[in-house]
């Protein structure tokens, strides 16, 4: 995505490429917060709001912690449909409920076996999304993030 780049040649974004920009250093915008987000920007302003909302990323451990609910062994597995109804009935609260479609596309992705007991293994996706996090903690564009002061939302 490129500023210059937008459709109507005025170099500004709109909300869903300003939430793509927002993604790729590093921010996880919810539904809510996307919609919240402004119409249309330029790319001072995309920055602009980038650094008065950036987010810290979570610690693993929290995450871990989520996970060990439906893993009461420790074992680094849970049953994918477990997963899956929580994707569901929570981001239905949240307003950002996994539609069928992007639960099918995980379970693929996961390379999930059913006729192996259809076990996800969250140690193995935490270790990835901790690998993913990495450039976006050490590469940051200014360099601050992140020891900054993250804000609790958008």
């Amino acid at each position: 995505m490129c500023i210059r780049d937008s459709t109507n040649g005025d170099q500004k974004i709109d909300r869903a490429q300003l939430a793509f920009f927002l993604r790729a250093l590093g921010q996880n915008p919810t539904q809510n917060e996307v919609n919240e987000l402004p119409a249309e920007v330029d790319f001072a302003a995309a920055w602009k709001y980038y650094q008065e909302h950036k987010k810290e990323p979570l610690d693993v451990s929290v995450l871990e912690d989520l996970f060990s609910v439906w893993d009461k062994d420790r074992t680094g597995e849970i049953k994918f449909d477990d997963l899956a109804q929580c994707l569901k009935i929570f981001g239905r609260l949240s307003n950002d409920a996994f539609t069928q479609e992007e639960i099918d596309h995980l379970k693929t992705e996961a390379q999930i076996d059913d006729n192996a007991g259809g076990m996800f293994n969250y140690q193995e996706f935490l270790n990835l999304m901790v690998q993913t996090q990495k450039p976006h903690e050490t590469g940051a564009v200014d360099g601050a993030w992140p020891k900054a002061a993250g804000s609790s939302g958008y």
